[in-house]
């Protein structure tokens, strides 16, 4: 099933004139250094955004080994760099260094690349500043959310709830700080 997955995202990247990138770089609980990657293109009239790979690094994250990775795949699976318009990164330094970094080494493979910043670490850092009264009512319902999620029978009868009321979303994800904002 994994296979047919992979394969039908990765027909529907290669059919597109354009795609774009969205590597994640974090860390779990165990500090264990991953890299997640989305892609994004038209796929039958609609903007879908996939996972395209995850890898986790056994030593450290620079922007050479980020880009390796992400260069490996690409060349793997016989996607052409050139068809990469945008890549959407954290404002970390090995993600985001114009002159170095990340965003410069896709620019010498993909030089219609834009780069751009994710409008979720904006709204993260946007809510740090937030009122106390207002922050502790996010982090109840971050609380609950989680606490939902981490039971199955509990995310079960969530996903029934929602289809009840004819949610678009029906699925619920952990809510967690990301590192780099947390180190800040």
């Amino acid at each position: 099933m994994l296979e047919n997955v992979k394969k039908a995202v990765m027909t529907g990247l290669k059919r597109n004139e354009y795609f774009s990138l969205h590597p994640e770089e974090s860390r779990d609980v165990a500090s264990q250094a991953n890299l997640l990657t989305f892609g994004t293109f038209e796929f039958n009239g609609n903007i879908e955004e996939d996972i395209l790979f995850y890898q986790l690094f056994p030593t450290k994250t620079t922007d050479e080994e980020i880009f390796k990775c992400i260069n490996n795949y690409i060349k793997e699976n016989e996607v052409y760099w050139s068809k990469c318009v945008c890549l959407t990164t954290d404002c970390a330094l090995a993600m985001s260094g114009i002159n170095i970094g990340l965003v410069a080494k896709v620019k010498t493979v993909a030089p219609l690349a834009q780069w751009t910043y994710c409008s979720i670490y904006i709204e993260a850092l946007a809510v740090k500043g937030l009122d106390k009264c207002l922050t502790k009512t996010l982090e109840d319902a971050v609380k609950s959310g989680n606490f939902i999620k981490v039971r199955l029978k509990n995310s079960r009868l969530f996903g029934v709830l929602c289809d009840e009321m004819g949610s678009e979303h029906k699925l619920h994800l952990f809510d967690c700080e990301v590192r780099w904002i947390v180190e800040r």
